[in-house]
């Protein structure tokens, strides 16, 4: 980040992003070729559609909460007077842990056959994005402000950071399990 020192909040909750998506792209960095279009069953994601996921919600979100503050008088906001990270209420839901199916909403579904080098550059791209938004908002306080999410309701933007890396981590981790898929498949189909 090039702007002034980040809130300690902020600054905790892109520690949190960082290593979320360090976490991912060490998962993307094992796919072989060939690997990041194919799924390991047929009502399953490919790691390619996993990624770009990722990217169309990260990017919702970015657009989403650019336009809340594009309208807002963030100045009316008032400084930020937390001085100590605050845990989130999605801290005790554990989404990054929650390996069951959980039916993505249509609007946030990748195209089938995505494909992860483009999915890559576009979440390397909504990250950007998502840290310029950061660097805007910092030191205004944001706990009052919230858009609501499909299942979870209104949440601050503190709490949409929290869900983006949870959400990157639990991807990351059905991202790893699908290519276990392939290669365990691969091994046992018989050899020419």
């Amino acid at each position: 980040m090039t702007g002034p020192r980040l809130t300690p909040r902020l600054a905790a909750l892109v520690d949190r992003l960082t290593e979320a998506r360090a976490e991912l792209l060490a998962v993307a960095a094992s796919i072989a070729p060939g690997e990041g279009g194919r799924r390991p069953a047929a009502d399953a994601w490919s790691v390619g559609e996993i990624l770009e996921h990722l990217r169309i919600v990260e990017s919702g979100v970015v657009r989403a909460w650019s336009r809340l503050v594009a309208r807002c008088d963030l100045a009316a906001l008032g400084p930020e007077t937390a001085t100590d990270p605050e845990a989130s209420p999605l801290d005790e839901h554990r989404l990054d842990q929650r390996l069951g199916r959980i039916a993505a909403p249509e609007r946030v579904r990748p195209a089938p056959g995505a494909d992860a080098s483009a999915a890559l550059a576009g979440l390397a791209q909504s990250r950007r994005e998502l840290l310029a938004l950061i660097e805007r908002v910092n030191g205004v306080a944001l706990g009052t402000l919230t858009l609501p999410h499909p299942f979870l309701g209104p949440l601050s933007l503190y709490d949409w950071l929290v869900f983006i890396a949870q959400h990157e981590r639990r991807h990351a981790a059905q991202a790893d399990k699908t290519i276990d898929a392939l290669r365990r498949a691969a091994s046992a189909a018989p050899q020419p």
